[in-house]
């Protein structure tokens, strides 16, 4: 992935037309989607506490999993602090 003055680059291969494309996306998407994603994850906490005494399994399932969203929105989605990098044909 690499940022180009208020945009995100990534390339990801097409399968069904065989060839690599690229998706932008500006970082007021990305901080929509993380926002997005941490609102779902307090969802899911909010659920697992609801499913506690009914099926413990399930809601430490769920907190396992709203537990990593949080962390990954934190880790990987994070904006603030990301450099730009040209894309690889330009290097």
């Amino acid at each position: 992935m690499w940022r180009y003055k208020d945009a995100f680059c990534a390339i990801m291969p097409d399968e069904k037309a065989g060839f690599i494309m690229g998706i932008m996306m500006t970082i007021q998407d990305l901080n929509d989607l993380r926002q997005d994603i941490l609102i779902k994850a307090d969802e899911m906490q909010a659920e697992a506490a609801r499913l506690e005494q009914s099926q413990p399994e399930e809601a430490a399932n769920l907190r396992r999993i709203a537990d990593r969203l949080a962390v990954y929105m934190r880790d990987y989605l994070d904006v603030s602090n990301v450099e730009w990098l040209p894309p690889a044909s330009s290097r």
